[in-house]
């Protein structure tokens, strides 16, 4: 039985999604503790406290709110990728591709080229095409 995949749904998120930056974070602390890294604060129960109370703010149509927490999941990403770099001079080759990865995935914005654009971490090298629709929901072709 032949299946066609190019119709079957992606595991793709928004481009500037709370879920990109969590998970994001998890993957450099994992990876960190793997090399022997200390870091400071892997802010793991922050980042899920602040994750969850996101997804609770945007179904409560509480924009603002869950805008704020957004952005703390943005800057917990940013404190943990800095802290990294601060403490290794050399990194290896998965390191440093994550942490290009995470550089991209904080510096990206709703209104960047979508071939620049990283919506999944698992393959985010893949192009998609993507059609912006209505209030900003992602439809793959």
């Amino acid at each position: 039985m032949n299946v066609d995949t190019t119709v079957q749904e992606k595991a793709i998120t928004f481009s500037t999604d709370a879920k990109l930056y969590h998970r994001m974070r998890q993957v450099l602390v994992k990876e960190a503790s793997k090399e022997n890294i200390q870091l400071r604060q892997s802010y793991k129960r922050k980042s899920k406290l602040a994750f969850i109370k996101q997804g609770r703010y945007f179904h409560a149509k509480q924009s603002k709110r869950a805008n704020k927490e957004t952005k703390r999941l943005k800057t917990y990403l940013g404190s943990v990728k800095r802290d990294i770099e601060r403490k290794v001079e050399n990194p290896n080759e998965r390191l440093k591709s994550l942490l290009e990865i995470s550089e991209r995935i904080l510096t990206q914005s709703k209104i960047a080229k979508i071939k620049s654009i990283v919506f999944m971490l698992r393959k985010w090298n893949v192009f998609l095409k993507v059609n912006l629709i209505r209030d900003m929901s992602l439809v793959v072709k």
